[in-house]
């Protein structure tokens, strides 16, 4: 049953997938294909990326999802996956070592974490291919039940006609969730043996909705499962107020939790002002969460926004934007070192930009060639170098072509620099229009100048100041 429902939900997941709107993933989902497995046999989870509105969304760009197997504060085992572009999700296989409830866990440092619960139990694990029919007729006549599970690949134990405890495990103990109205923070009971009878854990929600309620573990079942989902953020509390049929079980872990839910942030969104500018300039780039409305949403945490360029060439005041908790927006400069377009990218804890076209339009920059400006850069190196000729004998010839000829040297000197081969030159103060391309291009004329060492064996970027 189990694995049934396993698939129906991939199969959902994938339906929503192609019917889903262009938005970036800001948390992993992380589910278990089966939640009892025997000590040596595989954990199989699939990791999906999902969106503000828990549908599943393709991946900009490469994720590397660390996966742990934990009890408490103790990692039992670890694996790394990737989900690449197109992909939005990703089977990971693990190993049952040890009996226990373990905490299965995934982690990336730009998306929301998430969790589930899987437990191993002692036993023996029973094949297919290896069983023959006379075992299968002594295991149905001895425990009907127990024969059935050696379709699903284990045997369990004998259901015990004591009282159970019941212990309850909640995800959000190792995951955000956020107040969607469709972020689930997941209940999973696991019963100490399995039970004759049905057994309903009646809850009570002070917030959000519950579903099921009550909780009903079948007979037969090592497993059963909740979902709490709230549209308000803020804490909710879940209690078990009780036990039916009673006197046959107990909740002895996990009877009341608080949760918390968070406000939900659909993307990162990234402006750049003005979207055109000649080369030499810097522009401002600015930043701002937002929340599924389109409205500005205050950072819930403390931590810092990742810039990078997709295109283009230059360099950002600030790559890493610190972020304090309560903050709004953010903002730095970046000063492009080549013309043609230019299309930032960014990330923080949670959220990152949205992909399509309109995003795209708001985060490119257009840096244009300043043509305008060649004979500002090209006139004063010029007529420096007339003035300085007139005191030496020299043809008007030679005095018009040495002029030329350094002016055009002022051009390379400034284009080199604009670049971001001349070593301890800032393009942004060198090539500034009205100071510092002006005064390197007299300098270069009068002979002051001469053409620097370059440093080629550095990256095109300039060094931050």
């Amino acid at each position: 049953m189990a694995r049934i429902a396993f698939r129906v939900s991939a199969f959902l997941a994938a339906v929503c997938f192609w019917a889903a709107p262009a938005n970036p993933p800001v948390r992993l989902a992380i589910q278990a294909e089966k939640q009892t497995v025997l000590v040596g046999q595989s954990i199989v989870v699939t990791v999906e990326l999902r969106d503000a509105y828990n549908a599943v969304a393709k991946a900009p760009h490469a994720y590397r999802i660390r996966v742990e197997v934990r009890s408490g504060n103790s990692v039992e085992q670890t694996t790394t996956a990737e989900i690449s572009p197109p992909a939005f999700r990703t089977r990971v296989t693990l190993a049952a070592r040890r009996e226990g409830v373990w905490m299965i866990k995934a982690i990336n440092p730009e998306l929301r974490e998430d969790s589930t619960y899987v437990r191993v139990r002692r036993g023996t694990a029973v094949h297919r291919e290896s069983t023959s029919p006379q075992i299968l007729r002594a295991v149905w006549f001895r425990d009907p039940v127990a024969f059935l599970r050696v379709f699903e690949g284990q045997i369990t134990p004998r259901p015990s006609q004591g009282l159970l405890n019941i212990e309850l495990y909640y995800s959000d103990q190792g995951g955000k969730v956020i107040a969607n109205g469709r972020d689930p923070v997941k209940i999973t009971a696991f019963p100490s043996d399995t039970p004759r009878n049905e057994i309903k854990l009646l809850m009570h929600n002070s917030g959000g909705v519950l579903t099921p309620n009550p909780l009903v573990i079948p007979s037969g079942a090592d497993v059963a499962e909740a979902e709490l989902t709230s549209d308000q953020p803020g804490a909710t509390t879940v209690q078990v107020v009780r036990v039916l049929p009673p006197n046959v079980a107990r909740v002895s872990l996990g009877q009341a939790k608080s949760v918390d839910f968070y406000v939900p942030i659909k993307e990162l969104a990234l402006l750049v002002s003005p979207p055109s500018v000649p080369l030499g300039n810097s522009v401002k780039v600015k930043l701002r969460l937002l929340d599924l409305n389109g409205g500005v949403v205050r950072a819930p945490d403390n931590g810092d926004i990742q810039l990078s360029m997709k295109s283009g060439l230059g360099a950002f005041e600030k790559e890493v934007i610190p972020v304090k908790s309560g903050e709004d927006q953010w903002e730095t400069e970046f000063t492009p070192s080549w013309f043609g377009g230019v299309e930032f990218s960014a990330s923080t804890f949670g959220a990152t930009v949205r992909p399509g076209a309109d995003s795209e339009k708001l985060r490119t920059l257009t840096v244009t060639f300043p043509w305008q400006y060649l004979l500002l850069y090209f006139l004063p190196a010029f007529l420096a170098s007339l003035l300085k000729s007139q005191k030496e004998s020299k043809s008007w010839r030679d005095t018009l072509l040495g002029a030329a000829t350094l002016g055009l040297v002022a051009l390379f000197v400034i284009g080199t620099i604009q670049i971001g081969l001349v070593r301890f030159w800032d393009p942004k103060a060198a090539t500034n229009i009205v100071a510092g391309a002006f005064v390197i291009a007299i300098g270069v004329g009068l002979g002051l100048l001469k053409p620097p060492e370059f440093d080629l064996s550095k990256s095109t970027a300039p060094a931050k100041p």
